[in-house]
């Protein structure tokens, strides 16, 4: 979506809104009136958005605005406003039970933070003794790669393996992987007058395939359910968990409140007849 960004304002971006969406986190936590807590939930959903475009995703930050930050907040902030909370003074910020459920976002956090840097670990490596390969000579960061090889001469033939049960020929090749992973690609040289020049050579990178908005290529990265896949999914199975989780808790507050509220008294007429 943001293709023009270059190195220092592509991370310079995500910083931005990745710290607005920390600080209304934040906020959303100490927030002692609901109408504010609402307005730094909406922050959050917003810079969301935000990372969402720079990450080449302009269905799921349009979707986050319209849905979450539009829809959903506009119902929230509106009952709110039809109960007319104000401050909340009863109910202390923290408590044991607050301060229990942090282990769950540490817990995830520091998951998030394996996870991305493994996957930011360098995966390329090559068996290439001849020198047959030009490139690739590095991990790329896109989903389309260039292949090339080493000038053979007359007569000789160049053939691809790309790691992804696909093959093409040819001294150099674009190929575009239609997911993102390590992928081990294969040349065979023959037919040159060289004897030297034959033979075969391999290279190991990684790949990203980056869905640019599209619902086929997003749902097939979201919902990958392989072994080997990224496992997004199961990420949806926790959301699902905890706002059952939450209903229920609100139900069993809503009962009990209205089991412990005193009964009002009857009013009383102000003069005897």
């Amino acid at each position: 979506m943001f293709h023009s960004l270059d190195a220092i304002l592509g991370p310079a971006y995500f910083w931005l809104f990745a710290g607005i969406a920390v600080l209304c986190g934040i906020g959303l936590l100490l927030a002692r009136h609901p109408i504010n807590g609402a307005i730094h939930l909406i922050g959050v959903m917003l810079s969301l958005s935000g990372i969402y475009a720079l990450l080449n995703s302009p269905f799921l930050a349009v979707l986050q605005v319209l849905v979450y930050a539009g829809a959903i907040m506009m119902l929230v902030v509106f009952v709110i406003m039809v109960l007319n909370q104000a401050k909340e003074h009863t109910i202390p910020v923290f408590d044991w039970f607050s301060v229990v459920g942090l282990v769950l976002p540490i817990v995830l956090g520091a998951a998030l933070i394996g996870t991305s840097a493994t996957a930011n670990a360098q995966a390329f490596r090559a068996d290439d003794r001849a020198g047959l390969i030009e490139s690739p000579l590095s991990d790329q960061g896109s989903s389309s790669v260039y292949f090339s090889a080493v000038d053979a001469g007359e007569g000789a033939t160049y053939a691809w393996e790309f790691g992804d049960k696909t093959s093409g020929g040819g001294r150099s090749i674009n190929h575009d992987y239609a997911q993102s992973g390590t992928y081990t690609a294969k040349l065979t040289v023959s037919g040159a007058k060289e004897a030297a020049k034959n033979g075969t050579a391999s290279v190991t990178f990684k790949a990203v395939a980056v869905p640019r908005g599209e619902i086929g290529l997003l749902s097939a990265t979201m919902f990958d359910t392989r072994a080997q896949g990224p496992g997004y999914y199961l990420l949806f199975e926790l959301i699902g968990v905890l706002l059952l989780a939450a209903v229920v808790g609100a139900v069993v507050l809503a009962k009990r409140s209205l089991e412990s509220a005193p009964p009002e008294e009857p009013a009383h007429s102000e003069g005897h007849h």
